[in-house]
């Protein structure tokens, strides 16, 4: 069952500064069996789970939330996966449009 975050439960999530782990991530969980369920859902690009695309993770300052951004067919909108690493588990996914002010 996948979880669609709204705007608010979305910026819950969020604390300055998200710090960008991309390259050296330390403690991950496996979130492609959640992004198949996205892919079901025609939410996720087959391709995207296919090759297991991320375009970048952000973890916050208390290193207990990660954003994993999945890639999208459009520049600057990428599907975010929220993982919370002290339950191992997914939050949920939001769709981040960074062609949007904020």
């Amino acid at each position: 069952m996948t979880n669609p975050l709204t705007d608010e439960q979305y910026r819950k999530t969020l604390a300055a500064p998200m710090v960008n782990v991309t390259s050296t991530p330390g403690p991950v969980i496996n979130i492609w069996p959640y992004v198949d369920q996205l892919v079901a859902a025609h939410v996720v690009h087959p391709y995207v789970y296919k090759q297991q695309l991320v375009e970048a993770v952000y973890r916050n300052p208390t290193h207990k939330i990660d954003h994993v951004l999945l890639p999208t067919q459009e520049p600057n909108i990428f599907n975010v996966i929220v993982v919370d690493l002290n339950q191992n588990a997914v939050i949920g996914h939001y769709l981040q449009d960074l062609n949007k002010a904020s």
